[in-house]
């Protein structure tokens, strides 16, 4: 299970953090390096625009563990049989995954407004 985790992480990461591929036949001449960065999206980037991104890419990974979470306590639920003891499991695994995505949309929120504050007053210096 840990193994599927890991590799979906791995494999899904990259798609959200906005990564574009390099190709490996570009010859090194001059001006590489600013290829490179213009490639990458982060040619005009100031550091405020640049931590919300990491910000969030990370809270949107969060979300994906969140769908994951409720699917697989949905699944427990599902196949508990009747059983109480698998049923109570899956219901408290259910409110902690909705507990979890209540604190990712405040930290969004509370991240949003930091970094909408801290934008304006790098803009009006």
């Amino acid at each position: 299970m840990k193994k599927i985790i890991a590799t979906s992480i791995a494999t899904v990461l990259p798609i959200f953090a906005g990564v574009t591929p390099t190709f490996a036949q570009t010859p090194l001449g001059d001006g590489w390096l600013s290829d490179v960065q213009g490639n990458s999206g982060l040619s005009n980037m100031d550091l405020p625009s640049f931590i919300g991104q990491i910000i969030y890419t990370l809270l949107s990974f969060l979300g994906i563990v969140f769908l994951a979470f409720t699917i697989y306590a949905g699944f427990l639920w599902m196949t508990a049989g009747g059983e109480a003891e698998k049923t109570k499991k899956a219901q408290t695994l259910l409110m902690n995954a909705v507990i979890g995505l209540i604190i990712i949309l405040a930290a969004y929120a509370i991240t949003n407004f930091v970094m909408t504050q801290i934008g304006l007053s790098v803009d009006a210096s």
